[in-house]
């Protein structure tokens, strides 16, 4: 089976994991073909059957305090920094780097200095609101921007906890 591993420590440990859904096509899969502890999953697809193209399995993977992650950072198109766990209603100041993963310390402001997982500089995209914990920033990946790789972290500023630092490819 596959097995998908935090090797880069980056997001907070596991609490939960589970199938949220599948699509009627999937058969011979369920709950007794998948395993976590607070740093993998795995599943078996050995006996699974798939009827065509477009069936699917969304597994959802729960972790405590809050954490970031992004998808469809693609040159050209707008992309998503989703911000998970924070405090309801508080503000989320949110930074990347294009120059590594760092750390090194710096003065976050109202939450003093706190040592992130960028390199310098730093570039911070703005303070956000999150709402039921949540932020869902819709960001334009400009068409020039080439492939490079990017690290981007928060700060939950009510209670200045730190996000794990989500490291993605601009394409």
């Amino acid at each position: 089976g596959w097995t998908f591993l935090d090797t880069l420590d980056a997001i907070p440990d596991f609490t939960n994991y589970y199938i949220e859904s599948m699509s009627a096509g999937i058969t011979n899969f369920d709950a007794s073909d998948v395993g976590w502890n607070a740093e993998q999953i795995w599943a078996d697809f050995a006996d699974m059957h798939v009827a065509g193209p477009g069936e699917y399995i969304r597994m959802k993977v729960e972790a405590p305090g809050i954490h970031i992650s992004v998808k469809n950072f693609v040159a050209g198109e707008t992309g998503t920094v989703l911000i998970g766990g924070a405090t309801d209603g508080g503000q989320v100041g949110i930074a990347y780097s294009l120059n590594g993963p760092g750390p090194i310390s710096v003065n976050t402001g109202v939450c003093g200095l706190m040592t992130v997982d960028l390199n310098l500089p730093i570039n911070v995209l703005g303070y956000y609101s999150a709402v039921g914990g949540n932020v869902n920033l819709p960001v334009n990946i400009p068409l020039n921007s080439g492939v490079r790789t990017l690290w981007i972290q928060a700060l939950d500023v009510s209670t200045c906890q730190l996000t794990n630092r989500f490291v993605t490819r601009i394409n």
